[in-house]
């Protein structure tokens, strides 16, 4: 009797651990219809992270530039990035050391370098890091013009071809798909 009582315990327990898992994972799950990434809602932009501005400020670029490719006809653009533009600026670094009888102490204060304008002096630009990219064109459906979508991509973004995604608008397919 002492076996199946502890069986029974055991069961309940590893019920109990995948019932809070169960619904840990459908309350984590986003709501049926919403969309994974929030973008601007109503035509408004979202400017809630700079990170979302440089998204649509790309997209809106981008859509300018492709649509220009003969035959691509109306564009739609939806960039992806993995890191915003980022600028580093040169330090001052004064390191004072004291040192009494045998020991030392070290102190460091860091302070922008900068001109004599008062403007912080630029070491490195890195520019934003694309980590993938969504075309979606009327043109799409002919292989060629989705080649040159692609091409045209990868030389604005720095993007790889396997990370650019170019669909024919009318069918939502892909060339060759």
């Amino acid at each position: 009797m002492g076996i199946v009582g502890r069986r029974d315990w055991r069961s309940w327990v590893v019920l109990g651990i995948l019932l809070t898992f169960g619904l840990f994972l459908l309350l984590s799950r986003p709501a049926q219809g919403a969309p994974s990434r929030t973008r601007a809602t109503a035509g408004l932009p979202d400017t809630s992270s700079p990170l979302a501005a440089e998204e649509q400020s790309m997209d809106r670029q981008l859509e300018r530039t492709l649509a220009e490719i003969a035959g691509a006809g109306q564009v739609t653009v939806q960039v992806h990035l993995a890191a915003g533009p980022r600028t580093a600026y040169v330090e001052n670094v004064q390191q004072t050391v004291q040192g009494e009888g045998g020991s030392s102490v070290s102190d460091s204060s860091r302070q922008l370098a900068s001109t004599g304008a008062g403007t912080p002096v630029v070491q490195q630009v890195e520019g934003a890091q694309v980590d993938g990219v969504l075309v979606v064109a009327t043109g799409a459906a002919d292989p060629r013009i989705a080649w040159e979508l692609t091409q045209a991509v990868e030389a604005a973004t720095g993007a790889p071809a396997y990370r650019i995604v170019v669909l024919d608008a009318a069918t939502g397919k892909g060339e060759g798909r």
